[in-house]
């Protein structure tokens, strides 16, 4: 697992807990650390970017179920998004 999507999926982890400065602070981390930019044609683009996923390292490894339920994307989006980056 990329570090960047480790980070993501803590700083989620935190927004459940209710920990607002743990999830800034990984959100934080994770954007400091390079990744491939999201293509803007994705499905569901701006719903992915909104929950954290900026790039394709956040997304590789992510199963459909994730997607929707973090990022609010439907099945057929979710779908879609996993086969465009591979993972």
């Amino acid at each position: 697992m990329h570090l960047r999507r480790y980070l993501l999926l803590q700083s989620v982890e935190a927004r459940v807990r209710g920990q607002d400065g743990l999830q800034v602070a990984l959100r934080t981390k994770q954007s400091e650390i390079a990744g491939t930019a999201l293509s803007t044609d994705l499905p569901g683009y701006a719903r992915l970017v909104a929950a954290g996923y900026q790039c394709t390292e956040d997304v590789i490894g992510a199963r459909a179920e994730e997607l929707t339920r973090i990022a609010g994307l439907n099945r057929r989006e979710a779908d879609a998004v996993i086969a465009a980056v591979g993972s």
